[in-house]
């Protein structure tokens, strides 16, 4: 039994299941039935065997009492014979004064087995021997009557009773078994259409409806409560599909649909002459935004520039999100004249101010473009040309740029430096140079703006163009603004114990006013190199401080308090007017090299309105970009503060400041003698 019962692990068929413990079943209850059965008929048989004899023997007694036979030797062996002649009694015999008068008819060995029995079965002779004493009526003599009654032909009447009920039961079993695997047939092959429509379904083929019915309700409902699943299942799975064919924040295509559309543009395009342009954009201080305003703001700020971008390309054109703040454009059939016009609209919409929880906030867009064929056949190598590009136009600010194959040159040499870079402090391979700041009303010199370099131990000094981004990129922005601002220092404390009296500028970034603790940083390095607070100068551009108007204004107003002068670097250049940067924690402005180095009518006035009105609110003015003695009369005689630029001095290292500082003579009044 063990071996057929199924365990844990085993899995049935329901059918074989129904049909085994149904078998199993009538294993056990049709031998216990037969059993009990046959038990009742047996015990039913002897008990009435018993009473019919007894009843035969008492009505031979009776008529043994009422007959005169027991005078006539002869009538007692009829009578004898009478009663085995009824065809149960097997032996009848008569003793009287112990002569035995047994019938002729009975087998005289039985006369030696003879005892009496009190029930049936007795002896083991087959044999029911019963018998009782008389008295004769005259003589009133003793004598015995003894009867045997046939027990055999009870036990053959049990046995075929009990061969017939088990012909019955096995009938009724087979009957039943049968008819029980036709219904466990009928009840599981709903079942198992049901687990074939689960497999159809499981498989992906869910729009499909599900056509079930069964006779049975509980099966049938089960089939209704699937095609209901089938169609909730077909409702969710298109709006996942139109969801991840979306972009969840924008709308705008995902990165897995942009990738399906190039490979199906680029198929139709193999198959004619057409081409088409790929245009790979990032988003510039999209970070810094998005770290200063949060994440919230971040999204909207992406959300109204998608909309800004479809309105600048053609019904045609798709435009799609990759990830994060990288956007990209397929335009169809498209002329490099197509693509300049689109960058130029794109990079229009984009630099114009977005107004975001209240606040105005400036991005820029490098966008990097490439063209099927001439620059790539296959996805990949187009997206890598484009990402090249893209690369190349953030770093030299360039709006747009389009690929070259010296681009690929560029990011190899970009990659190398970014590893190199990474040693470069510890290295002391960072050198900051000094460019010199004159006081233009006095004619003396004032002071110095701190330059950083990169001293490459196999470029030689390579400019900070080639390496701030990599400073933004690898994080390390904040470190090398801070090694910059403690050598400065240092150098400077220096040069004033030596009686020069001296200031010294230090550029700051975004990612510098973004650091929750910068100025009480600035202020600790200062307090360690002993130099006073107020002979530094920290210079930023407008969009600096326009990236997060709060945190840049909160930092600089802690830096101003402590007595830092704070100035704006490049101005003209923004968006901003002297209003606005009144309200700001600034002492100066420096007016953008641009407008000086070319003095034409229209520069020269706004030089002259800038300087004019930023006196009138109470601000200093720099102008740097002066390399001709023509500048540098023009600005002193509109009462420019300072001047900075070529012509009064290049960027030195700090080695060659003090032969400067010795050749100048504070007390002169011809400053070109002495610069």
């Amino acid at each position: 039994m063990k071996g057929l019962i199924p365990n844990n692990h085993r899995r049935w068929k329901l059918q074989n299941y129904l049909v085994f413990w149904s078998v199993m079943t009538f294993l056990i209850l049709v031998p216990l039935i037969t059993y009990s059965i046959y038990t009742v008929i047996k015990q039913s048989s002897q008990d009435l065997f018993l009473k019919n004899a007894n009843i035969t023997f008492q009505t031979f007694v009776e008529l043994v009492d009422e007959s005169e036979i027991l005078d006539d030797q002869n009538r007692m062996l009829d009578f004898l014979d009478n009663a085995v002649f009824i065809g149960d009694v097997v032996y009848a015999e008569i003793i009287v004064n112990s002569k035995r008068i047994l019938s002729p008819l009975v087998d005289d060995s039985l006369s030696n087995a003879y005892k009496e029995d009190t029930s049936f079965g007795e002896g083991e002779d087959s044999i029911y021997f019963i018998s009782t004493t008389l008295h004769h009526p005259k003589s009133n003599a003793a004598m015995e009557l003894r009867f045997g009654f046939d027990e055999s032909f009870v036990e053959t009447s049990v046995s075929t009773a009990l061969n017939r009920t088990e012909i019955l039961f096995m009938i009724y079993a087979i009957t039943t078994l049968v008819m029980l695997a036709k219904i466990a047939k009928n009840v599981t092959q709903p079942i198992d259409n049901l687990r074939n429509i689960t497999r159809h379904l499981s498989s992906g083929k869910i729009r499909e409806p599900i056509s079930f019915d069964s006779k049975f309700q509980e099966v049938h409902s089960l089939g209704d409560d699937l095609e209901k699943m089938r169609k909730e299942l077909s409702r969710y799975t298109r709006i996942l599909e139109k969801i991840s064919q979306r972009d969840d924040l924008t709308q705008l295509p995902n990165r897995m649909v942009f990738n399906k559309k190039l490979v199906e543009i680029m198929g139709e395009s193999s198959n004619s002459t057409a081409s088409f342009s790929l245009l790979v954009m990032d988003l510039n201080r999209f970070k810094e935004i998005n770290d200063a305003m949060g994440h919230q703001a971040g999204d909207i700020l992406l959300q109204k520039l998608s909309l800004r971008m479809l309105g600048s390309v053609r019904g045609t054109d798709v435009v799609a999100r990759l990830a994060g703040d990288e956007f990209a454009i397929l335009l169809h059939e498209s002329t490099g004249k197509d693509v300049d016009s689109i960058c130029e609209k794109i990079i229009g919409v984009v630099n114009a101010p977005f107004q975001i929880e209240g606040q105005v906030v400036h991005v820029g867009i490098s966008i990097g473009v490439a063209f099927y064929p001439l620059h790539g056949t296959t996805p990949e190598e187009l997206l890598r040309k484009s990402d090249t590009a893209m690369y190349h136009a953030k770093r030299y600010n360039m709006g747009f740029c389009i690929y070259s194959q010296q681009h690929d040159k560029n990011v190899s040499e970009q990659i190398r430096l970014r590893s190199d870079f990474m040693g470069a402090m510890p290295n002391d391979e960072i050198r900051v140079f000094y460019q010199c700041k004159a006081d233009l009303k006095r004619g003396a010199l004032s002071g110095f703006e701190a330059l950083v370099r990169w001293q490459h131990p196999n470029n030689g000094l390579i400019p900070p163009i080639d390496f701030l981004e990599i400073a933004e990129q690898t994080g390390l922005m904040n470190e090398l603004t801070f090694y910059v601002l403690r050598q400065a220092a240092k150098d400077t404390l220096a040069w004033r114990n030596m009686g020069y009296d001296i200031n010294v500028a230090i550029n700051i970034t975004p990612k510098n006013l973004m650091r929750p603790r910068f100025d009480q940083e600035v202020i600790n390095i200062l307090k360690e190199i002993g130099l006073s607070p107020k002979h530094v100068e920290l210079e930023l551009t407008e969009d600096d401080i326009l990236d997060e108007p709060e945190q840049a204004i909160k930092i600089l107003e802690s830096l101003r308090d402590q007595g830092i002068t704070i100035v704006v670097d490049d101005y003209g250049t923004g968006y901003s007017s002297l209003s606005y940067l009144k309200k700001l924690p600034i002492s100066s402005l420096k007016i953008d090299r641009s407008f000086v180095m070319e003095l034409d009518k229209d520069n020269t006035e706004i030089i002259k309105a800038s300087i004019q009105m930023a006196h009138n609110i109470g601000l200093k003015v720099v102008a740097e970009g002066i390399e001709t003695n023509e500048a540098l009369s023009f600005l002193s005689n509109l009462g420019c503060d300072w001047g900075q630029g070529y012509y009064l001095s290049r960027p030195i290292p700090a080695e060659d400041i003090l032969p400067l500082l010795e050749s100048y003579d504070n007390s002169s009044n011809s400053m070109k003698k002495h610069l």
